[in-house]
C-alpha cells in the first residue's frame, strides 16, 4: 500500500499549472510583448515577481484579478466581458496578440 506525503517546494514548482509557474509564464509573455519587465524583490515571499505590476498592466487592458505564488489560490481574471478567465488563457490571449 502506498502512503501519501507532502510535496516539496521543488516538486510543487514542477507541477504544471502551479501559480509560481503561471506567474513566470505571465511575466515572460508580458515582457516579450513589450509591456515591461515585471521583476521585484519580495523578501517576504522569496520570489522576484512583480505581481502588483502585472495585475495593473492587465487591468489597463480590461482584465482584473489577483495573482498568487502560493500554489494554493488560483490566478483568475475577470475579462472585459465579465467572464472569469484562467491564467493560461490570458497568457494565450497575450501570445496571440488578442490583448
Amino acid at each position: 500500500m502506498k502512503t501519501m506525503r507532502e510535496l516539496s517546494n521543488v516538486e510543487l514548482d514542477q507541477v504544471n499549472g502551479s501559480t509560481g509557474r503561471e506567474c513566470f509564464d505571465m511575466m515572460l509573455v508580458l515582457g516579450a510583448r513589450g509591456y515591461g519587465t515585471f521583476l521585484k524583490v519580495n523578501e517576504g515571499r522569496s520570489d522576484l515577481y512583480d505581481l502588483e505590476g502585472m495585475q495593473a498592466c492587465l487591468a489597463s487592458k480590461g482584465y482584473s484579478g489577483t495573482m498568487y505564488v502560493d500554489d494554493v489560490n488560483m490566478n483568475i481574471f475577470t475579462g472585459p466581458d465579465g467572464l472569469p478567465y484562467g491564467n493560461d488563457y490570458v497568457v494565450y490571449l497575450l501570445e496571440t496578440g488578442q490583448i
